[in-house]
């Protein structure tokens, strides 16, 4: 049984049009980070390519999905986000509210260096959460 949201964000969709290949960064609406050529140099050049995965676009070769490894935990008591309308199939929600900014859950010193998520794909309501 599947509700139709995509869960994973390891993903190259063949009919993904890149409308503006001139950001270094950018994300697509459901979510997808993808990156330049020039990300992935930098990562390489500053050794900070073990901790992320990336995958070259079929349609666009000089740029990649990135999806770091690392993760932190984001604190949705603090920050007093909202979450609304859980979906029974995925567990995703339909709605969060108050996500700017991350707050972040046991982190007392700075991070060490490198690339992280959070432990929530944090976006606008036509996209879903993990729970």
């Amino acid at each position: 049984m599947s509700c139709g949201y995509r869960k994973s964000l390891n993903w190259d969709n063949p009919f993904f049009e890149l409308k503006k290949p001139f950001f270094d960064f950018s994300y697509t609406y459901d979510g997808i980070c993808i990156v330049s050529q020039r990300v992935i140099d930098f990562m390489f050049r500053f050794q900070y390519e073990n901790d992320v995965e990336w995958v070259r676009l079929k349609n666009f070769p000089n740029f990649y999905t990135f999806l770091p490894h690392r993760s932190v935990a984001f604190d949705s008591d603090r920050r007093q986000t909202r979450f609304e309308k859980q979906c029974k199939i995925c567990g995703f929600y339909e709605s969060v509210t108050g996500a700017t900014p991350v707050f972040l859950k046991g982190i007392s010193s700075r991070l060490d260096r490198g690339f992280y998520r959070t432990d929530y794909n944090l976006a606008p309501a036509t996209k879903k959460v993990p729970s």
